[in-house]
């Protein structure tokens, strides 16, 4: 939103087509650059989530951009060095990215459960990380009730 009056090139990935800055964007241009990964305001979420939905956004956004200057024959004009091989590996990438985040997270893209065992594995390992980290204020706080009891 500061560049605003430096250049009308301003592009924004947002979680939701409404989010304040989104509203700010499209109030300073007449056609707002807004790309939106729909993934919904997440406040207690890692941004594990975040961090895929907008890797994927801008792998849809390479392929279909990858295409364009190929199928105009413009890629001699523009210097690129691909292949059409190129671009159908990249398509065959984020089609498989979807699948193995579905794998990881043990629902569909339409939210739909479905049974995973990398998701249960995950799971158990983030458990097993956990106690570890609450290993070092448990013996704190054992230390501090020896002391108490002791004292």
């Amino acid at each position: 939103i500061l560049l605003q009056p430096l250049t009308s090139n301003v592009y924004l990935v947002a979680s939701e087509w409404d989010t304040q800055i989104g509203k700010q964007l499209r109030a300073g241009q007449s056609q707002p650059c807004l790309f939106v990964t729909n993934i919904g305001v997440r406040p207690a979420e890692p941004c594990s989530l975040s961090v895929a939905a907008t890797h994927h956004l801008l792998t849809c956004l390479l392929v279909c951009l990858m295409q364009s200057v190929s199928d105009q024959k413009l890629s001699q004009f523009v210097g690129s060095k691909y292949k059409q091989a190129d671009v159908r590996q990249l398509e065959t990438n984020a089609t498989l990215c979807v699948q193995a985040l579905e794998d990881i997270t043990g629902t569909t893209a339409e939210l739909v459960p479905k049974d995973s065992a990398t998701a249960k594995e995950l799971r158990a390992q983030g458990a097993t990380w956990a106690d570890h980290v609450l290993e070092l204020p448990l013996a704190w706080l054992l230390s501090a009730a020896y002391i108490v009891a002791t004292v």
